[in-house]
């Protein structure tokens, strides 16, 4: 026996029109014996496997076209809006960088500054992701919209098709693909046990001084992130940077499937966000989120 999972879920008329959730197509059947949390592939039939292996991510051809363009950076918007965002390569790939500083490590992957060209940029690279073994989400279409590279991708390039790269967060200037010599370098250099995925995003490099005159603008910027139908959960103090989100790794941006974004949070989230803001406290030379109870 089978379990068929759907994505249909009530929605506003507004959001239907526009098209912004990802249809069921995207879905696949998961047979009901998979169980968590005690799954693993080798409790599937051989013909079920390669639905939850993870896919070749050094491949060109898995993320061009999905969430990445092979367009060169520029200071215009890419796409129009109501289409599914994809991210522009940095317009100078093929150039040759210097890495200068380890900036820090999360679950995700690793941030470190490097010189393009005699200009200092932040670049993040990405450890594998390993696929949700009970999602519901087809495994091309699970990479695209919950890998951290793919997602924060599709993020930044809706910033920039509304013209709102710099604002909400920092500025992206494109992906990199790194030769596995630079890759080698890389952890040489930083002295990285991890084995990160060639992908890489090239942001601005801020200064992440806070300051309370930061915070009222902080929250007016929601206002942008929900006209994008962007959002972003993790928000706390360590992922700003000179009154900027600096890290959009679990960002949601329609369309998005409604089994993971309800129609029901989407109209809720935001303005929870704009809540939680405005309790922060400036004190000393950072912000203070207050621990509720």
């Amino acid at each position: 026996m089978k379990t068929t999972w759907s994505l249909d879920h009530d929605v506003p008329a507004s959001l239907v029109s526009s098209q912004a959730f990802i249809t069921p197509d995207l879905v696949h059947e998961i047979p009901s014996t998979v169980k968590r949390p005690d799954w693993t592939p080798h409790s599937l039939p051989a013909s079920q496997i390669d639905l939850y292996m993870d896919l070749p991510e050094s491949n060109d051809g898995f993320w061009i076209g999905k969430c990445l363009s092979e367009e060169p950076m520029t200071e215009k918007p890419f796409r129009n809006p109501s289409e599914d965002p994809m991210l522009r390569r940095f317009k100078a790939s093929d150039e040759e960088f210097e890495y200068l500083e380890f900036l820090g490590k999360g679950e995700q992957g690793i941030v470190v500054s490097a010189s393009i060209n005699g200009v200092r940029y932040a670049v993040k690279f990405y450890f594998p992701y390993t696929r949700n073994p009970w999602s519901r989400l087809k495994p091309k279409y699970e990479h695209v919209l919950l890998d951290p590279f793919g997602g924060e991708s599709r993020a930044f390039a809706r910033l920039q098709d509304m013209g709102e790269d710099g604002t909400f967060a920092v500025k992206c200037y494109g992906w990199i693909k790194l030769t596995g010599p630079q890759l080698d370098a890389l952890r040489t250099r930083f002295r990285i046990w991890e084995d990160p995925t060639p992908w890489a995003l090239v942001k601005e490099l801020v200064d992440t001084t806070a300051s309370a005159d930061q915070l009222p603008l902080m929250i007016k910027n929601v206002d942008i992130a929900e006209q994008c139908e962007l959002y972003v959960p993790d928000v706390h103090p360590g992922n700003y940077g000179g009154g900027k989100f600096l890290d959009l790794g679990v960002a949601k941006v329609m369309p998005y499937p409604r089994l993971y974004w309800p129609a029901l949070c989407y109209e809720t989230l935001f303005e929870r966000t704009r809540n939680r803001l405005q309790k922060w406290i400036f004190r000393g030379a950072e912000f203070i989120e207050p621990q509720e109870g």
